[in-house]
């Protein structure tokens, strides 16, 4: 047995350690190399030893390696892959199409546009599917932010990144490609009466061709390469 003032081992049934002279009287004494009663769990290794100063306690799935963004992590690819995306995703908060007319009245044997008007829509509002393009096009951003901003990505995807991002990108452009070619009202046409020729219809406002293009940039970094693999595989 061992005192618990100095831990000297002291004879069984001790009223005082004979190193220090301390009462054992009334205190629990730590026994040495005894196994441990029945029933007792031993405690898990290193329990009680004195915590490293500064060591932070570990906190369980919060294991992330500190985040520092740096765009130079990012190849030349990526960063073209990760900015036209941003565009991407904007654009679709652009005016994409404008219905409107125009009316015009001949006046002294010249005709006059007397009075015009037009209502332009988004590409969220005029094609639904878009919205898939705002995801995907967020998920890209999300992922190179991420990548541009830990050394050491925490997780990796079951495919290689270059084949993720441009299956990504293939699918945004083709829904993009789909929404530029076709106008979802339609219609368009005139009138005309007592001199006065009234023109209505659909045309393309300025934000379709934004998101095309942006679509374009984004897969063409690794389509491009992969569509002249394929040529090159068709002529040899």
């Amino acid at each position: 047995m061992n005192c618990t003032q100095c831990g000297h081992e002291t004879p069984e049934g001790a009223n005082a350690c004979p190193n220090c002279g301390a009462s054992l009287s009334g205190q629990t004494q730590v026994a040495t190399g005894a196994p441990a009663p029945p029933g007792a769990s031993a405690a898990p290794p290193g329990a009680g030893s004195a915590m490293p100063a500064g060591a932070a306690p570990a906190t369980p799935g919060l294991n992330l390696p500190p985040f520092a963004f740096d765009f130079n992590r990012l190849s030349r690819n990526e960063r073209i892959i990760g900015i036209a995306s941003l565009v991407l995703l904007i654009s679709g908060f652009l005016p994409w199409d404008k219905y409107g007319g125009t009316e015009t009245t001949t006046i002294a044997g010249a005709p006059t546009t007397v009075e015009s008007a037009s209502v332009s829509f988004s590409g969220y509002s005029l094609h639904g599917y878009f919205w898939i393009v705002f995801i995907l096009s967020l998920v890209v951003v999300a992922f190179l932010v991420m990548k541009a901003g830990w050394a050491h990505m925490p997780f990796r995807l079951p495919i290689p990144d270059d084949t993720a991002l441009l299956v990504v990108t293939g699918i945004s452009f083709v829904l993009v490609l789909i929404g530029f070619l076709t106008h979802s009202y339609g219609g368009g046409g005139s009138e005309s009466g007592f001199g006065t020729v009234y023109k209505y219809g659909w045309s393309y406002s300025f934000g379709a061709f934004i998101g095309l293009a942006a679509a374009i940039v984004a897969v063409a970094p690794l389509g491009w390469p992969l569509i002249q693999k394929q040529m090159n595989k068709g002529t040899a």
